[in-house]
């Protein structure tokens, strides 16, 4: 639990700082678990349950899975997928951080 809680800390941290406004980044923060997924059936069948699997939201959800099954990701590689999603906002929003501020 406490690894994804840090995971979803980083994350918010990378979007205010890419965004500059706390509520915009809240804003993100909440409402990408609900939109992504809405455009999900929007892809061909062919790539549909393999991008599902890799969404934010479904990758921090499967750290907690402990069932073998095809259609989530295995707790290991949920927190991997999970963590580079964190990783990647946060050197977005530091990049940015030093081109704006310097």
């Amino acid at each position: 639990m406490t690894t994804r809680s840090a995971s979803v800390e980083v994350h918010a941290v990378g979007l205010g700082t890419t965004n500059r406004r706390s509520a915009g980044a809240i804003a993100i923060l909440l409402g990408v678990p609900f939109v992504l997924p809405a455009l999900a059936p929007l892809l061909s069948s062919s790539i549909r349950d393999t991008v599902a699997k890799l969404l934010p939201y479904n990758a921090g959800q499967a750290i907690f899975n402990s069932a073998k099954s095809t259609s989530v990701l295995s707790p290991r590689l949920g927190l991997a997928v999970f963590a580079l999603y964190a990783a990647a906002v946060f050197a977005v929003g530091t990049i940015l951080v030093r081109h704006r501020d310097a």
